[in-house]
This record gives structure tokens, sequence and C-alpha cells, in this order.
């Protein structure tokens, strides 16, 4: 008996099909067998991690940038601080990039926190109605392509009751086509928050170590601690209420504030008896005086005990 073979290929969408054709000589009926071989799925490929944009920083097509003003170097220039007026101001760049088309607002909160007092060193939430915001504009209809930075400015009214010493902050940031963007530098990521900080200058004694016998040549030593908010100068410092036959020396008797930020400084002080003084409690006030104004410290007592005679 003969055999005939034949055999065909053909590709089934990601299959190969191979067919093997088989009949005798004396057969009418052929026989066949399929063997089915499935092509290899190729490998997938990883997508390559991008790094997240920089709040603020456009990062796609069709974006916008929205940037502080106040910026120099990366940093954001001296806080604001109200002025005697009780204004302050600042302002962001607002800009299309990539050709970004589409309306912008400016959403935004404020709070405020009052003036941080001693020794506690704490501060107390006080309403936001202390403190008006105005944003201009208030919305951009249409930023388009091409078209030239839009400042925006934010600008801050003190009211009569906001207390010397308290701090505004405003958080604001741009919105629109579907995208947020913040102006933020420095330590804030994914925040728009301005500064706003209302003139404030406190002195204290931080209290004075041991005791005090009141007796010729004898000593006690205290400090005296100035804070001072948006206020900066040399000032002089003085105590009065001292007793009769008692002098005051300061380590440094003059202080320069660096501020407008927040800042401190301190100066020793060592109060000593030029003769007896006789016992008994006296309140002492610490003072500074800087550019023309003196501010006065809370009474602390000077407590001076009986003198031992021998």
């Amino acid at each position: 008996m003969r055999l005939f073979f034949s055999y065909g290929l053909s590709a089934v969408a990601g299959l190969t099909l191979i067919t093997l054709v088989g009949c005798g000589s004396g057969s009418a009926v052929p026989s066949t067998s399929v063997t089915t071989i499935a092509t290899p799925t190729p490998p997938t490929i990883p997508s390559v991690p991008t790094s997240p944009a920089s709040p603020g920083v456009p990062s796609r097509a069709g974006d916008f940038s929205f940037r502080r003003s106040n910026v120099s170097g990366g940093t954001p220039t001296v806080p604001s601080v109200f002025a005697e007026d009780g204004t302050a101001s600042t302002a962001c760049v607002l800009q299309s990039v990539n050709g970004f088309t589409s309306a912008i607002t400016f959403p935004y909160t404020v709070s405020v926190r009052g003036p941080v007092t001693q020794p506690s060193n704490t501060s107390q939430t006080l309403d936001s109605s202390l403190a008006t915001v105005t944003v201009n504009p208030a919305t951009v209809a249409t930023l388009s392509p091409g078209s030239t930075p839009v400042t925006v400015s934010v600008q801050l009214k003190a009211t009569a009751s906001l207390p010397p010493g308290s701090v505004v902050t405003v958080d604001i940031h741009a919105e629109g086509g579907g995208l947020k963007r913040y102006p933020s530098v420095g330590p804030y990521e994914n925040s728009g928050k301005f500064l706003f900080y209302t003139p404030y200058l406190s002195i204290y004694n931080t209290g004075f170590s041991g005791a005090f016998s009141g007796s010729e040549g004898s000593t006690i030593v205290g400090s005296a601690r100035i804070d001072s908010l948006g206020i900066a100068g040399t000032g002089t410092l003085g105590v009065t209420g001292l007793p009769d036959g008692a002098t005051a020396a300061f380590a440094t008797p003059t202080v320069t504030l660096p501020a407008p930020i927040d800042d401190s400084v301190r100066s020793s002080l060592t109060i000593t008896a030029t003769k007896d003084i006789a016992p008994g409690t006296y309140p002492i006030r610490l003072t500074v005086t800087l550019n023309g104004v003196t501010y006065t410290s809370d009474p602390t007592n000077l407590v001076v005990g009986p003198v031992l005679q021998i």
C-alpha cells in the first residue's frame, strides 16, 4: 500500500496551524491530524516612572504657572509686615504655558493667630474676620496662550481689634481647566501660604536665680528677653522700680533687633546691693527704648531677705 501526504500552514490570530493529511491507495476517506502551536506572548515593557511636578510648575501640554513674585533665589523675600495704616500686600504671577486656555479662579482661606505669650510660648487662634482679604483680579475670564503674564495681588486690611504681634496666614492657589497650581516655595508643599505680621515688641524678665539677701555687696542675676515681630533697630535696656541701695547692670546694655521676621535677643541682668537694702518685695520692670519708643515689661518681684547681722 502506498501512502500520500500533503500539508498546509495557516496563521490565525496569533496561532500557527499545521495540518497533515494522509491516505492509502485503497481508501476513499482521508485521515487528518492537526497540531496547534501557540505563538509566544511578547514581554511586557514596564513604563518609565516620571517625577511629580513641583507645585506651581507646569508639567504637561496645556498647563499654566502660578508663582510668587516676591521670590529671590528660590526663597521668599522678607515676609510681609502690616504698615501703620493696617494694610499689607503681596503678589503672584499667572501665565499660560503650552497652549493652555481656560478661566482661572483663586480660592483662598484665612487664619489668624494672636501674639505669642511668655513664658508659655503659646498663642491663641483668633477670629479670621479680624483681617479682610482682597484678591485682585478675583478671576481671570480666559487665560490664553501668548498672553501677558497676569499679576495677582493679595491685599490685607487689619481691623483695629487685631492685636499687635498677631500673624495672619493666607493660603491661596490658582485653579482652572481641572488643574491646581500652588505658589509653593521653601518648606511648604502643595501650599500657597503667605504670612503677614503685625508689628510687635515685648520685653520680660525670665526670672532671678537664687535668693537675694540685700546685704551690701550681694548680687542676684536675671535675664532680659526681647521678642520682636516686624520691628528692627538698636535699643537701650533699663530697669525701673529698684529699691534704694540697688543698682542694675546688663551684660549688653544695647541690643540690636534684626527683625522684620520673628526674632528675640537676650541680655543677662545683675542687680547689686551697694549698701544694705531694707527687706521686702519690690516690683521692678525692664524697659527697652528703640526708635524713640519705650517698651516696658510686666512687673517682676525682687524679693529681698532680711540682712544678717553678725
